[in-house]
């Protein structure tokens, strides 16, 4: 691994680039051995982009460079390099099959870079960043965007989509990794990339991955069955909101709270038969029950 600067810049990037040997070891720990030879980072002056990665290579902008009194910037700088190095084994080495899997290369990108910042920055930073974007996507996702995959559509994603794609998607990798360990075989989202990066280690009929094929492996690893799943987050557009209330029962003597859920993009395309075909508003989000809850929808 080297880095590269201008003179006068060898404080701020020796400062900068220290963590990425830890990183290096935990992306090999968790999703098998890095896929080349070597890897090159480059601080460059007036870069269009903040970064612009290539294979062993990542141009980056030295506004990242920060000496070691900074606080904010480290943060900013970790979170850009992570990435960068996680896009040499998803993004780079393994790409996408069709365009409407590119949700999945960027999402699983993204998804391997917050694994290793909990590890870095701890649980409870990596719970705030994860609160802030679902928000971020709940506010978002009313009605206006489309589904983050759809297999019929040809063409690239808008421009326009893709920072709502990078911001959902590695949310919905998130749940799918809650849903696979809670499975009864303690089978997590992790494992299922281990598999993946071997298999392309093997051949080199496995550097391209599509949706299909990641829900058969996670399914053929874990045994559970990922179709409303897939249905509801990948292919279908909205999220669901929920309101409680609380009522105490005297017979009973016992507090009964009741769950309601309302999904604003089903009611926004509601009247509108063409626009539900084309966005797939989710009507109603499968719950899992829970004890003392009695589930309720509304839309």
């Amino acid at each position: 691994m080297h880095a590269f600067c201008l003179p006068g810049q060898e404080i701020q990037l020796a400062t900068t680039v220290a963590f990425l040997r830890g990183a290096m070891n935990f992306y090999q720990t968790h999703f098998n051995s890095y896929p080349f030879g070597s890897y090159k980072l480059v601080f460059v002056e007036e870069l269009p982009t903040q970064r612009s990665d290539s294979a062993t290579l990542a141009l980056v902008s030295t506004d990242l460079l920060h000496g070691p009194d900074a606080i904010d910037q480290v943060y900013e700088s970790r979170l850009c390099l992570s990435h960068a190095l996680a896009c040499q084994w998803m993004g780079i080495n393994m790409q996408q099959k069709n365009w409407s899997d590119l949700w999945l290369v960027n999402g699983l990108g993204l998804y391997m870079t917050g694994l290793f910042l909990c590890k870095l920055f701890g649980n409870n930073e990596y719970r705030f960043r994860l609160k802030k974007d679902m928000e971020r996507v709940v506010e978002s996702d009313r009605g206006a965007m489309p589904p983050i995959c759809r297999p019929n559509n040809p063409e690239p994603p808008d421009a326009a989509a893709i920072p709502f794609i990078n911001l959902k998607a590695p949310l919905v990798l998130h749940i799918l990794d809650r849903k696979l360990g809670k499975s009864g075989t303690s089978v997590g989202l992790p494992r299922v990339l281990n598999k993946i990066f071997l298999e392309g280690v093997v051949g080199d009929t496995n550097l391209y991955i599509s949706t299909h094929s990641f829900l058969r492996i996670c399914r053929k690893v874990s045994g559970v069955d990922l179709r409303t799943f897939a249905d509801q987050w990948i292919y279908g557009s909205g999220c669901p909101n929920f309101g409680f209330s609380a009522v105490f029962n005297r017979k009973k003597m016992a507090v009964e709270i009741s769950m309601q859920q309302e999904c604003p993009a089903y009611i926004f395309h509601e009247k509108n038969d063409r626009s539900k075909v084309i966005h797939k508003p989710v009507p109603f989000f499968e719950v899992r029950q829970l004890h003392g809850f009695r589930p309720q929808h509304s839309y």
